[in-house]
């Protein structure tokens, strides 16, 4: 968990390290994920296009983009039913939502 990579690499990347010093900090969890899924999907310019505005929106701390992602949390909590009592594998779980979700969207824009 918490590594992505292509068919054709011979390498992978890390896409976050759950540590006490940053836990408290989800939107850089999301900007390091966001810039994990741009490195590795240089093929596909919509979506390179597309990740880069997020990433933008999430260094801008940007309103709507904040708000978005709580509801987006809101639903992780709700599907899922997490209702694990461990903060830290609670976030694990969202996170690891977040790349599937980042995944299916690359599989729907990119053939």
């Amino acid at each position: 968990m918490g590594y992505i990579k292509r068919p054709e690499d011979n390498f992978v990347i890390k896409t976050f390290d759950l540590n006490r010093l940053n836990i408290f900090n989800i939107w850089s969890f999301e900007e390091r994920i966001l810039t994990a899924f741009l490195l590795l999907t240089k093929d596909c310019h919509s979506y390179q296009v597309y990740m880069t505005d997020k990433i933008a929106k999430a260094k801008k701390n940007d309103k709507s983009y904040k708000n978005q992602s709580k509801e987006n949390i809101k639903k992780y909590l709700i599907e899922s039913g997490d209702n694990s009592s461990d903060f830290n594998q609670t976030i694990t779980n969202y996170i690891e939502y977040m790349q599937i979700t980042y995944i299916k969207e690359y599989e729907g824009m990119c053939k």
